[in-house]
């Protein structure tokens, strides 16, 4: 049998029955010694000097009904994904990676 018996893990690794509502509660918690670990931002971990160990890249879409596409602000906020400025700014933030199709309608009914 390989790992860390689930029954035990609780009284091995402090904090781990704690939950925290954001990534930077989470970074927070580590830093005060309130937790030995958490799973965060590598921003998160970054602005409260943590060593960070990356688990998996997430990707998320934006849903948006298809009502509401002639919005204007459903359409602002497209463009703004879509731009390049925003892009840049993305890029100053350690731990993103920023999508080719940023900001388009990748499916549509």
């Amino acid at each position: 049998e390989r790992g860390i018996d689930p029954n035990t893990i609780k009284k091995r690794i402090k904090g781990f029955e704690r939950e925290a509502r954001t990534h930077f509660e989470v970074a927070r918690a580590v830093a005060r010694g309130e937790a030995d670990v958490g799973v965060a931002l590598r921003y998160a971990g970054e602005i409260y000097g943590l060593s960070f160990s990356p688990l998996v890249w997430e990707e998320y879409d934006f849903v948006i009904l298809e009502s509401r596409f002639a919005k204007s602000s459903v359409k602002s906020f497209l463009s703004m994904l879509a731009s390049e400025e925003f892009k840049r700014s993305l890029r100053k933030i350690p731990g993103y990676q920023i999508p080719p199709d940023m900001g388009e309608v990748i499916y549509k009914p």
